[in-house]
């Protein structure tokens, strides 16, 4: 009965560091999180986006490349509401798709 009751520890405190192991020889993998950013644009060409944000009181920009493989959802102007979603790259983070968000009516 002890013998077993040893063994069973030994299984139990050793699959962590085999599992451990093995994760550290495989190779990082890239996040399939989607990455997104949601603000008021403040200045757009045919090669970036500059979104701006408030988060707590405290201003963001944010910049995002645009390439061939942005695809645009609505129709692009300054200081419309965009949500971006993007992918990070060595160049910078690059927009893979900018939904443009319908202005809001007031009600009076």
């Amino acid at each position: 009965m002890r013998q077993l009751r040893a063994l069973v520890f030994v299984l139990f405190c050793g699959l962590p560091i085999g599992a451990r192991a093995a994760q550290e020889d495989a190779p990082a993998k890239k996040a399939d999180v989607d990455t997104f950013f949601s603000g008021t644009v403040a200045e757009f060409n045919e090669k970036k986006l500059v979104v701006l944000r408030t988060v707590l009181g405290q201003p963001e920009k944010h910049t995002f490349l645009i390439d061939e493989t942005t695809k645009m959802d609505g129709k692009m102007k300054l200081k419309i509401r965009v949500t971006v979603k993007f992918e990070p790259s060595d160049d910078g983070d690059v927009a893979k798709l900018v939904k443009v968000r319908p202005p809001t009516t007031k009600k009076k």
